[in-house]
């Protein structure tokens, strides 16, 4: 996954010239792969890289944007992996709730229920409920620091990547 964000970070501008005697050539390489003094993975890391050159969102480009995002999420996503890697669950971001090591109950808020339609099957006697919810709750895992990152919402692009709430039918 780092590498996508690499792509996404740095574009690329460069020729490949193929020449039969030597083979393919670049002939523009960029400088900040090719020429960098870096000598360790850390040192070209794509997100610490645009966070040192960070001053404002507001002059990113779309796809820019997008990377920090990305960068973000991974961030907090390693450092929920970190704090529960004693347990070796895996993806702990997505997989368990945020009060899971303290046991502390999740205050969730339901803000809005829209009932779009319902289908009633007096058969099977079966109700179907079609709609939305819009839900909240804190979870601490998905905390930053404004000053470092200089973004003050993060949008998840699927709900796969963060813990969700779970109901299930009861009779």
């Amino acid at each position: 996954m780092l590498w996508s964000v690499l792509y996404l970070v740095l574009p690329l501008a460069f020729a490949i010239r193929p020449d039969l005697t030597k083979g393919p050539q670049i002939l523009n390489p960029p400088s900040a792969l090719f020429q960098s003094r870096a000598t360790s993975a850390d040192e070209l890391d794509p997100c610490q890289y645009m966070l040192q050159n960070l001053t404002s969102v507001e002059n990113l480009r779309a796809h820019e944007f997008a990377s920090l995002e990305q960068c973000l999420y991974y961030f907090l996503a390693g450092e929920s992996a970190k704090r529960m890697k004693r347990l070796g669950i895996p993806h702990p971001i997505a997989s368990v709730p945020p009060n899971y090591l303290s046991r502390q109950p999740v205050n969730i808020k339901f803000n809005q229920i829209t009932l779009q339609h319902f289908e009633l099957n007096e058969f099977l006697k079966d109700v179907a409920i079609h709609g939305y919810m819009e839900l909240s709750w804190m979870d601490d895992r998905l905390q930053w620091s404004r000053d470092t990152w200089k973004m003050e919402k993060l949008q998840i692009q699927s709900l796969n990547h963060v813990w969700i709430p779970l109901f299930i039918a009861q009779k």
